[in-house]
């Protein structure tokens, strides 16, 4: 449980500020993280599958954007480097998402 303690890492507390560890929420959220990571790598794994890449940022869009809304609405809870750690972090997962909806480019042979 020290990961609970330290996330992200040392001399921060992103979770310890939220309330008590919860052993079912914990192991959930480590499933739907890894069931992303499939999503991703298999998509990593295709890029010239456009459906899957655009799949792939729609599903981290629909967990990212409610995830970045909770995090931003309770951000009085983080101070300094922690506080704008959050903003870039989630609001990063957002942006990148995003990318993946882009149309993908192709090389023209001449």
């Amino acid at each position: 449980m020290s990961w609970y303690a330290s996330f992200p890492g040392p001399a921060h507390h992103w979770l310890l500020v939220l309330g008590p560890y919860n052993e079912h929420l914990a192991r959930d959220t480590g499933g739907l993280y890894l069931a992303l990571l499939v999503l991703s790598v298999g998509s990593a794994l295709r890029p010239a599958n456009d459906f899957q890449v655009r799949l792939a940022g729609a599903t981290w869009l629909a967990f990212s954007i409610p995830h970045h809304a909770y995090h931003s609405a309770h951000l009085d809870m983080y101070h300094g480097a922690d506080w704008i750690l959050n903003v870039i972090a989630l609001g990063g997962t957002v942006v990148l998402a995003a990318l993946l909806l882009l149309p993908v480019r192709t090389k023209r042979v001449h």
